[in-house]
């Protein structure tokens, strides 16, 4: 066969997927920006979506900044990348200047800890089974933008492999038969890779907790969640080899491309579970030690329809309630944890049209929100606007 057959086919192998969740054809712009169901069961606050931070009574803007991706606030100083996975993230005043800005990429995390230390993620290409594939690398840095440590997925994949089987990428591909591949080609990343291996997207630093005394859930320990394979982990805070893992069979009615796994004060796990292949996303509260869901959230009504593919949220607040981001309709909403019941709704304002978003396929739907987090104004360091 010709070359050029050949070169039609991984063409469209490296085409990207424009098929994205259709549950919000029509943008309605009546029901964009805040809505408050309950003002008094809604936590006081400030809410980022894309570098906006809004207050969450009133929707009133408190800052805007251009670097918009994984935005968080912190003691006087903002942390964010560009956009997503963009050659550029940094550190900034909250008038939007520069303190120190690194031209590399990170992609899904990027928070403060307790220490002050920054931790992101970034990714390494390694030829693995015949394929160049990314595997997610944790940065840790210092207030000055300095590498304190790092955590190589690669290196380490012996001991994780223990916990789960086979994976895609697992299966070598065939010298033979170059053009034939059981795992999906995608573009080339800005690490170098076509393939991702576990696909990263979320570390949480366990807290002191109800079940600190267990050393699988001693504060410290790293809490990381694995798209693929729908695999959550618990490495040791000072060896990181894993005490704990679950995977996507082993939670009831399972976890499946889950997201934001948060060690609680009462010793549970709040994790996102996309149901990427059921197509009704929820967000649940697992017992690590029964392994019972001991709390769950979830809806099927027609327009309030939850779900959402690849992205999304949950982050429990002060006042108990849960925080929801609904990332491809870009919606974000705040739940009574209690009744259930929805005491706050945010809808993006902002249409996808050519000049932000790189999907035709989305032209005229809500601009998506990957992440609303809240922070209340004690945390942010400076003076309330």
């Amino acid at each position: 066969m010709s070359n050029s057959f050949w070169k039609n086919v991984m063409d469209l192998v490296d085409k990207p997927d424009d098929k994205k969740v259709d549950n919000e054809k029509l943008f309605d712009k009546n029901i964009s920006g805040v809505k408050v169901f309950n003002m008094l069961k809604v936590q006081a606050g400030l809410r980022n979506y894309q570098g906006k931070f809004i207050d969450s009574i009133t929707g009133d803007e408190k800052y805007n900044f251009e670097y918009g991706y994984l935005g968080v606030l912190n003691n006087g100083f903002y942390y964010a990348q560009k956009g997503y996975e963009e050659k550029s993230w940094g550190k900034f005043n909250l008038d939007g200047s520069s303190v120190w800005v690194k031209d590399e990429p990170i992609h899904h995390e990027l928070f403060i800890s307790e220490n002050n230390t920054i931790f992101t993620f970034i990714r390494e290409t390694k030829m693995y089974k015949g394929r160049d594939v990314d595997f997610d690398v944790i940065v840790e840095y210092s207030q000055d933008g300095k590498e304190v440590s790092r955590f190589s997925m690669y290196e380490n994949l012996k001991d994780f492999k223990k916990y789960h089987g086979m994976l895609e990428l697992d299966f070598p591909k065939i010298k033979l038969l170059p053009f034939i591949d059981f795992a999906k080609r995608k573009r080339e990343s800005p690490w170098g890779g076509h393939y991702c291996y576990y696909h990263l997207n979320s570390l949480n630093i366990i807290c002191e907790n109800k079940n600190s005394s267990d050393v699988r859930f001693q504060k410290g320990n790293w809490l990381i969640s694995c798209r693929h394979g729908s695999m959550i982990f618990i490495l040791d805070k000072d060896t990181k080899k894993v005490v704990w893992s679950r995977t996507q069979k082993q939670i009831k009615d399972e976890i499946q491309g889950q997201h934001t796994p948060t060690f609680l004060e009462n010793g549970n796990i709040l994790i996102f579970d996309n149901g990427r292949y059921r197509g009704l996303s929820r967000v649940i509260e697992l017992n690590p030690i029964t392994n019972k869901i001991e709390w769950e959230y979830k809806c099927e009504d027609g327009k309030n329809k939850f779900f959402t593919l690849s992205q999304g949220l949950c982050q429990k607040l002060e006042n108990g309630n849960i925080l929801i981001t609904q990332s491809e309709n870009g919606r974000c909403f705040e739940v009574d944890y209690k009744t259930k019941q929805i005491v706050w709704e945010f809808y993006h304002p902002e249409i996808q049209s050519e000049k932000n978003s790189k999907y035709k396929s989305n032209y005229g739907k809500r601009q998506w929100i990957y992440r609303m987090k809240h922070f209340n104004y004690s945390e942010i360091g400076g003076n309330k606007k």
